[in-house]
């Protein structure tokens, strides 16, 4: 039962347009992590943490934050 599912899986893949191919990827990847593609393609650019999904659930006005180090404490006073 799961090579079937499987075979079913590599088959939608492979058997889609590559728009739909990086929807897909892209929404696995905006489950898994809370980033899509994009997301972490920007971050891994600019160095700073970048999240769409973060900025429309909040209402920033901003796109991008700075990493923060582990244990220190940031005061936004803005």
């Amino acid at each position: 039962m799961k090579i079937k599912t499987l075979a079913a899986i590599v088959y939608l893949v492979t058997s889609q347009t590559g728009c739909a191919v990086y929807m897909i990827a892209s929404g696995a990847s905006t489950l898994a992590s809370g980033k899509g593609i994009s997301d972490h393609a920007v971050s891994a650019a600019t160095g700073y943490d970048c999240n769409t999904v973060n900025s429309l659930k909040k209402n920033q006005d901003y796109y991008c934050e700075q990493r923060r180090d582990a244990g220190t404490h940031y005061v936004r006073s803005w």
